[in-house]
């Protein structure tokens, strides 16, 4: 299944799950579509997708 996103260029592609992984972990997506809509990275809590992945913790968005 392929994943709407949107990197931080501001350029829309659709990736695959493997390379939206690698993508956070590079901090390169500004955001990504969940069927509950536009998940911002640095804004929502992200879920666990992998070891290599992007974890966003709720404490780390309140001290920025």
């Amino acid at each position: 299944m392929l994943i709407r996103i949107e990197y931080r260029s501001g350029y829309f592609d659709m990736v695959d799950q493997d390379l939206l992984t690698r993508l956070l972990a590079a901090d390169r997506v500004l955001k990504f579509w969940r069927s509950t809509g536009w998940v911002y990275v640095r804004r929502d809590a992200l879920r666990r997708m992998g070891r290599n992945s992007h974890v966003v913790q709720e404490n780390q968005l309140k001290s920025n």
